[in-house]
C-alpha cells in the first residue's frame, strides 16, 4: 500500500501488494464455491472478508489501483490485436520523447530530476517497445507452459527475492556486475522453487484436496 515502508525503496512495486491480494482474494473465491456446507460456506467468507479488510484492501486508493490493473490488461490485449495501432503509438511517443529531449535536454530521461509528466513518455516509450518485443517473439508459448504453476510462481516469488537481495546486500552491494548475476540467478531459481511448489499446491496435491471436499470429506 501507500504506506508500506517497501515502497520507500522502490516505488513502482506498489501493484505487488494490491496484485498478491487480488490473487489471494480469487483463491478465497475459488475455494467458496468448492464448500458444500452452507454453514462452512458463511464461516469461511467471513474469514475471508476480514483477512481482506485487515489488509486494507477494500480502501479507496487499492480501488484504484485494481482499476488501473486492469486497465492496463485491457490495454495489453487491445494493442495485441491491433498491431497497426500500436506502431503508431510507438512512433509518436519516440516523436514525443524526442521532442521532449530537444526542449528539456537530456535530464528529462533521469527519474530522479525530471518532473514526472516528462518521465511518463520515457515509460511509455519502453512500455511499448516491451510489448512489441513480446507481440513479436510469440512469448504465448512460453507463458502456457508457466501458467502450469503460475499462481504459485506469483505468490512466492516476491518474498523470495526479498530474503534473497537482503541477505546478499553485505557482498554483492551496488556493484552493477555482481547485481545482474544475481538477478539472472534469482530469476531462474524462483522458477524452479516455484515449479517443483506446485507440485503441492496448484496440481496433484491441491486436486486431491478439493476433490475431497467436493465429496464432504472435510
Amino acid at each position: 500500500m501507500q504506506d508500506s515502508a517497501i515502497l520507500q525503496i522502490n516505488g513502482p512495486l506498489w501493484s505487488l501488494f494490491i496484485e498478491w491480494w487480488l490473487y489471494i482474494a480469487a483463491m478465497f473465491l475459488f475455494i467458496l464455491f468448492n464448500i458444500s456446507s452452507n454453514l462452512a460456506k458463511i464461516i469461511f467468507a467471513c474469514l475471508a472478508l476480514y483477512a481482506l479488510q485487515y489488509a486494507k484492501i477494500f480502501r479507496l486508493d487499492s480501488i484504484s489501483y485494481s482499476i488501473i490493473w486492469f486497465i492496463g490488461g485491457a490495454y495489453t490485449l487491445f494493442l495485441g490485436k491491433n498491431r497497426g495501432l500500436l506502431n503508431k503509438l510507438l512512433l509518436l511517443a519516440i516523436v514525443g520523447l524526442a521532442v521532449l529531449i530537444i526542449i528539456k535536454g537530456i535530464e528529462s530521461l533521469n527519474i530522479s530530476k525530471a518532473k514526472p509528466e516528462a518521465y511518463a513518455v520515457t515509460q511509455l516509450v519502453l512500455a511499448l517497445i516491451f510489448l512489441k518485443i513480446i507481440f513479436k517473439i510469440k512469448i504465448g508459448k512460453i507463458f502456457k507452459k508457466i501458467g502450469l504453476f503460475s499462481y504459485t510462481l506469483y505468490i512466492i516469488h516476491f518474498p523470495i527475492i526479498l530474503f534473497i537481495f537482503g541477505i546478499s546486500r553485505e557482498f554483492v552491494g551496488n556493484n552493477p556486475s555482481l547485481l545482474a548475476i544475481e538477478t539472472i540467478v534469482l530469476f531462474f531459481a524462483v522458477l524452479v522453487i516455484a515449479y517443483f511448489a506446485a507440485l503441492f499446491t496448484e496440481n496433484k496435491i491441491w486436486r486431491t484436496f478439493l476433490y475431497k471436499m467436493n465429496k464432504g470429506n472435510f
